[in-house]
């Protein structure tokens, strides 16, 4: 885990923190969910049943699809004003398109281009409404897209990016959950619980890449903590296919969910050190300009950010 994080850390206390923080998610979920009127089963079972739910769901058709781009392109348009006062990059240009037809029918996925996030909906009937706001946020703004000209501009060592191979996801993750806290959800619960899940998700990746390598789970019970976790499989790849790239890369999965809690951390450590003279937006530009940085250089970067 040290060569893919670029800080030594605790695997067994990694996964500890991991599952806390998942039970943590779970019960913000489980108050959201029984609001839903979904009140029976595990949290896991009640994300099922909610992404069953026909009310929740897009047509499988052009309008449905295109409905559903405009709607992320809502999210993201409702965000920027509510991060401007923590992030200078609020207004980078970002827009959610579907990707060809073409594209779709050859398994594509999504991708990233420029300023552009091209979204496969080619299985949009397993992509509930309110899965696809925090998706928004991860790929675009906060997320990738407004990260990814820092890294360009930055030209960081090769050396520099070898070791801060959680980086990028650990952004795109911290971005999520910036999102939520500027108060994005505020008048959408439902759409919360999508980014509780997808939390669940990323953080429940921690839980079982250490659990595999650590604890010695097996591939079948690490599939089955996952759907205790998440419910069904939310991202382009299936839960199954996830678990076989984490015995496949040990670490990797695990550096992005740290990383991710490296980010808050420091934004959590900043504040109680400067007080009334941090700075959020000085604080994440310096989260940025550097390029791709392991936890011990955000930790520099941070207590080289200007203050008030």
């Amino acid at each position: 885990m040290q060569f893919q994080l670029g800080e030594e850390v605790s695997p067994r206390a990694a996964h500890r923190r991991a599952q806390a923080y998942c039970r943590e998610l779970q019960r913000e979920a489980d108050v959201l969910l029984r609001a839903q009127g979904l009140t029976q089963g595990s949290v896991g079972e009640r994300l099922r049943a909610f992404a069953a739910d026909e009310r929740q769901l897009y047509a499988d058709s052009a309008e449905g699809k295109t409905q559903a781009v405009a709607n992320m392109n809502a999210a993201l348009a409702r965000a920027r004003p509510l991060l401007r006062n923590v992030l200078e990059g609020a207004d980078t240009p970002a827009e959610v398109r579907l990707v060809p037809p073409e594209t779709e029918a050859g398994g594509m996925a999504g991708r990233r281009e420029g300023g552009v996030y091209h979204v496969d909906f080619g299985a949009i009937r397993s992509r509930p409404k309110w899965t696809l706001a925090s998706v928004a946020y991860h790929e675009l703004v906060p997320g990738h897209i407004l990260q990814a000209p820092f890294e360009r501009a930055a030209q960081a060592p090769a050396l520099q990016a070898r070791y801060a191979s959680g980086y990028s996801e650990g952004w795109a993750t911290y971005a999520e959950r910036l999102a939520d806290e500027s108060g994005v959800y505020a008048n959408d619960p439902a759409s919360r619980i999508g980014y509780l899940q997808w939390m669940l998700f990323r953080f429940g990746r921690v839980v079982a890449d250490t659990g595999i390598h650590v604890m010695r789970w097996s591939r079948e019970r690490a599939v089955q903590e996952l759907r205790d976790l998440q419910g069904d499989n939310i991202a382009f790849v299936s839960i199954e296919e996830d678990v076989l790239r984490m015995c496949a890369q040990p670490g990797a999965a695990a550096a992005q969910g740290l990383a991710a809690m490296r980010f808050a951390e420091l934004r959590e450590e900043a504040p109680r050190r400067l007080g009334a003279r941090f700075d959020a937006r000085a604080f994440h530009t310096a989260m940025l300009r550097h390029g791709p940085l392991s936890p011990p250089g955000l930790a520099q970067a941070a207590r080289a950010a200007p203050a008030h």
